[in-house]
């Protein structure tokens, strides 16, 4: 089954739903993945997401000698 002929069985499955809540659930859902996808990012937007960083940042841990060369 491709993914073409899953989307039409969702959506064929979604409007013979009678249940009203979970048809507002799905609404919810729709809408806050348009809303993710339309927030635009710009240069510097995550400049304030890392706020410190250990000073042992880059040391080599222990647990992964095996695999540093």
């Amino acid at each position: 089954m491709n993914l073409k002929t899953q989307k039409l069985e969702l959506i064929q499955w979604i409007n013979n739903l009678d249940n009203k809540q979970i048809i507002n659930e799905l609404e919810a859902i729709k809408n806050n993945s348009t809303a993710q996808k339309n927030s635009s990012r710009f240069f510097g937007c995550g400049s304030n997401i890392i706020i410190k960083i250990a000073d042992d940042f880059n040391t080599p841990i222990d647990h992964f000698n095996e695999y540093q060369p």
